[in-house]
């Protein structure tokens, strides 16, 4: 698969991988606020570490899943340019797309936190899931503490803290080792999305 647009930065394209990459702006302040008020209304409901296992001390999480429709369109549009543009820019993964969008709810009082994982499945046919995406919906510091979002690439104890803030999305290769720490007070909130596409080759 080639790069569809030419870029003007040929040394971010050369690098071999990018552990990740993110990008502000993609919606306002405002509309952020109607995505986070659209989901609280929605059931979210204890998490999962994979459809056969049941809620355990590695994942301490509420989710709730939305799908394209009329209403959900516009968040499903601004998502789809933002990961063609940070595809085509910095990783030229051959992708299909998504069917859902997953919001997260990490409640401090419930240990809300997701241990270091990969989101790719192993030993798995048909389409893999290649570029992971998550968008955080309210501030850290002021609506919640503690839930840094971590990616591993040596150590744990090693492991890099990417700053999150309102509104940015965090893009990265769904193969690497990330967490989300423990929430510490009050309650994060985030959309994720794995993007998938033919195995890598």
């Amino acid at each position: 698969m080639l790069y569809r647009q030419v870029r003007n930065n040929t040394k971010a394209r050369s690098n071999i991988l990018h552990q990740s990459c993110n990008w502000d702006g993609v919606f306002t302040d405002q509309e952020v606020d109607r995505i986070a008020v659209y989901f609280a209304a929605k059931e979210a409901k204890m998490a999962t570490v994979s459809a056969e296992a049941a809620v355990s001390e590695i994942r301490k999480s509420r989710v709730a899943f939305l799908n394209r429709d009329n209403e959900t369109a516009w968040i499903f549009d601004k998502l789809n340019n933002a990961i063609d543009t940070l595809n085509d820019t910095f990783y030229n993964f051959e992708l299909n797309g998504y069917d859902s969008i997953q919001y997260g709810e990490y409640h401090a009082e419930e240990g809300g936190k997701y241990d270091f994982h990969m989101d790719t499945f192993l030993n798995q046919n048909g389409d893999t899931r290649k570029l992971s995406l998550s968008m955080l919906l309210n501030e850290p510091g002021v609506d919640f503490e503690g839930g840094e979002f971590q990616i591993n690439v040596s150590r744990e104890e090693n492991a890099k803290t990417i700053e999150m803030k309102k509104g940015r999305i965090l893009f990265f290769p769904s193969f690497l080792i990330h967490r989300v720490a423990p929430v510490t007070k009050g309650v994060r909130k985030s959309l994720v999305i794995w993007v998938t596409g033919p195995k890598f080759r």
